[in-house]
């Protein structure tokens, strides 16, 4: 399910745009959680930012 916050962080790292300081915060949280769960070799094999 993809959310309109997603679409808007999808849409500034495919052209190249400077995330908001939220928009990264919540980025740092996802990989976070993540990791936490041993999944986060899925996450960056699945074009996720490092």
């Amino acid at each position: 399910m993809t959310t309109p916050f997603k679409k808007k962080v999808k849409a500034k790292l495919k052209a190249k745009k400077p995330l908001s300081e939220e928009e990264l915060e919540r980025e740092k949280i996802k990989y976070e959680i993540a990791e936490e769960l041993g999944l986060i070799d899925k996450v960056k094999n699945m074009g996720g930012v490092d």
